[in-house]
């Protein structure tokens, strides 16, 4: 498998502090320009034993002490005037920099928990059109809201920036032929350039450990996009697809999302996953006119994803036929409901593979999602229709709904994930199916705490089942991070 920040503001206090330093300091040099030298009155010439001719010659300068010798008012002003050109260089540079215009780039940004949940932050993660646009599952206000760190922090270059996240864990279960293991999950690597004021690339690549305990580097996403305005960003690479809400808000990094991995129907091909999550191709996202409904648009053409057996998923450079998918997904952000996103999205691809007929597949999905600086609450159904030729028509319905709930740095979360396939269904339970899918249902419960802005433990008890085979218990441990 194959698998954007502005220059930080000047704070207004140290802008204003600057401004009285530079305002007393003027005024100091101001005093001493117009005060004349003072010198030793004869009649109150102090003792001659204790001080010299060339003493009364010297002008009194307040700054001096019994130990350091008595400065010039030259001295001082030349002093002065050094400090007040350092100072006055040091405020243009700041001004300069918070008067960089500021970038509607969506890099990943670390959040703290105590603010809002982990979905706020992974909606500034970037959807497939991610920058400058937010994804159509993405709640704009929330995403807008989020606190900007400091850039330096992350800058390769003037135009380039760096995020680095990463998972290791523990996990055991009583699953036939399991074993309990420490596990590596992933070291993921998001880039993130601005070309122009309106054009930028998205890159993302991971370092993603295998069952075979290889370790194989993965080009995740790169994206060429260019924005024309805030109702049209057109994009071009290798995106996640747009299929309902989780899929485009939450990626690769464990450190974004509330549990431990993703839902069942929604789960990478290397997973066991079977949606076209990943695809080569055009994409087009923007903001719908609507007023205070905010309705935003997703619009995708792709390659679509290959089901021939052992065949890489995602088409990256040769297509298994002349048909092209598509998919257009949108969501609402309504102003008077912040963090309330309804949404649908529909996806369309002719699915051909060698021992199978000519399959119609369309992918429906219908999301209701609310977050706020506490409350998650995910929802999302599904429905798979493989038409194949000359056989009657199959259907794969799923769904998920995942609550949690922060109480300071501990957030409990639940979740619960079902998904149904026929056993004749030839694209899933077939012979020549590049994946079984089957009847599986996954009961989540666990608890996620953020030792801070940038790391997070999580420990996760899953029930798995699924038709035909033993149904089995798992209790996983994860610490993810973001450096």
């Amino acid at each position: 498998m194959l698998k954007t920040k502005s220059g930080p503001a000047v704070p207004s206090t140290a802008s204003h502090t600057l401004s009285h330093i530079l305002a007393l300091a003027l005024a100091a040099l101001l005093a001493i320009a117009c005060t004349p030298a003072v010198h030793a009155d004869d009649d109150k010439k102090p003792d001659t034993k204790t001080a010299t001719d060339k003493d009364k010659n010297k002008p009194a300068n307040p700054a001096a002490t019994d130990n350091q010798p008595v400065a010039s008012d030259h001295e001082v002003i030349q002093l002065l005037t050094q400090q007040i050109q350092q100072l006055q260089a040091r405020v243009e540079e700041l001004e300069g920099r918070g008067a960089a215009p500021k970038s509607t780039d969506s890099s990943p940004l670390p959040f703290p928990a105590s603010t809002a949940p982990p979905t706020v932050a992974a909606a500034s993660a970037a959807s497939p059109a991610a920058a400058p646009a937010p994804s159509a599952a993405t709640s704009a206000p929330s995403a807008a809201a989020s606190p900007a760190p400091d850039t330096d922090v992350n800058e390769v270059s003037p135009r380039l920036h760096l995020s680095v996240y990463g998972d290791v864990g523990y996990q055991a279960t009583d699953q036939d032929h399991g074993t309990n293991s420490f596990l590596l999950g992933s070291l993921d690597l998001f880039l993130n350039s601005r070309l122009t004021d309106k054009a930028s690339v998205l890159g993302e690549v991971i370092f993603l450990a295998q069952p075979d305990n290889t370790i194989e580097p993965d080009l995740e996403r790169l994206m060429f996009q260019y924005k024309f305005n805030d109702h049209f960003t057109f994009g071009i690479g290798r995106y996640h697809t747009d299929i309902g809400y989780y899929n485009a808000t939450f990626h690769h990094i464990q450190w974004f999302s509330t549990a431990i991995g993703r839902p069942l129907f929604f789960r990478f091909d290397d997973d066991g996953g079977f949606l076209p999550l990943q695809e080569i191709g055009l994409s087009m996202n923007g903001d719908i006119p609507s007023g205070s409904l905010g309705l935003h648009y997703v619009a995708e053409v792709g390659n679509g994803r290959s089901h021939l057996p052992g065949a890489e998923p995602a088409q990256n450079r040769v297509d298994d036929n002349q048909g092209k998918s598509f998919n257009i997904n949108i969501s609402a952000h309504p102003k008077a409901l912040s963090g309330f996103v309804p949404g649908f999205s529909i996806y369309h691809d002719d699915i051909t593979s060698p021992g199978n007929p000519k399959i119609n597949q369309a992918i429906m999905d219908a999301y209701v999602v609310y977050t706020n600086a506490r409350l998650e609450w995910l929802n999302e159904a599904i429905v798979v229709r493989n038409d194949a030729a000359d056989l009657k028509v199959f259907h794969v319905p799923g769904f998920y709904t995942q609550v949690s709930y922060a109480f300071g740095k501990f957030r409990p979360y639940f979740r619960y994930a079902w998904e149904n396939a026929n056993d004749a269904d030839p694209l899933f339970n077939g012979a020549g199916a590049d994946v079984f899918v089957s009847r599986q249902n996954d009961a989540t419960g666990g608890i996620r705490y953020d030792v801070n802005n940038f790391a997070a433990i999580k420990l996760q008890y899953d029930r798995f089942s699924q038709r035909n085979l033993n149904s089995y218990n798992s209790i996983a441990t994860q610490f993810s991070f973001s450096f």
